[in-house]
């Protein structure tokens, strides 16, 4: 009887096993592992077809050496921070160059993987959000032409939202005779 129990939990776990391989090998995240030290240890076919690196590129590699140069400090502060203070998930995003040399931006949940209190490593479900950080940084774009050509005109211009004034430029505050600090906030 032990050994039908024993060969049944076998099975059992093999099966799980293998519900969860095809679960991270088939979803649509970036998926990954790296030991303590930083280094892959695992990387699904996602975060494959996105870097463009093969498995022998990346694993064994540490994390930093695809993240873009000017962020590897914030980087390796914020994972580092994460590590010391064992804190169990966190949520960062960064941008990686990939095979290509092209930039691509990452929104990443890590959780930390603890043995008998110890930090043995990390893993990580990302997405690529690099649509969204290139939208932010066109319509940031966008807003600051937009305020230079407004507080450069000539015309008086002002925004007014919801009822109040939320904008007024140094020609309409000329024309109003109040300061800015007066009108912004108030009443349109």
């Amino acid at each position: 009887h032990d050994i039908t129990d024993r060969k049944q939990a076998e099975v059992a776990l093999r099966e799980s096993e293998e519900r969860y391989r095809t679960l991270v090998e088939n979803a649509n995240d970036i998926i990954f592992r790296t030991d303590s030290t930083g280094h892959f240890t695992f990387i699904n076919p996602v975060a494959l077809r996105l870097s463009g690196f093969t498995p022998e590129e990346l694993i064994g590699k540490h994390y930093l050496a695809i993240i873009r140069p000017d962020m590897l400090e914030a980087a390796a502060n914020f994972f580092g921070r994460q590590f010391v203070k064992k804190l169990e998930n966190t949520y960062f995003e960064y941008p990686i160059i990939i095979k290509s040399g092209e930039e691509r931006w990452i929104g990443q949940n890590t959780q930390l993987m603890l043995e008998d209190g110890k930090v043995v490593g990390f893993q990580a479900v990302a997405r690529d959000v690099t649509e969204r950080k290139e939208f932010e940084a066109a319509l940031s774009e966008s807003e600051e032409l937009y305020k230079t050509l407004a507080e450069s005109s000539l015309a008086g211009v002002f925004i007014a939202q919801d009822g109040k004034f939320r904008f007024i430029n140094n020609s309409a505050i000329a024309y109003a005779g109040y300061s800015a600090e007066e009108l912004v906030g108030r009443i349109a």
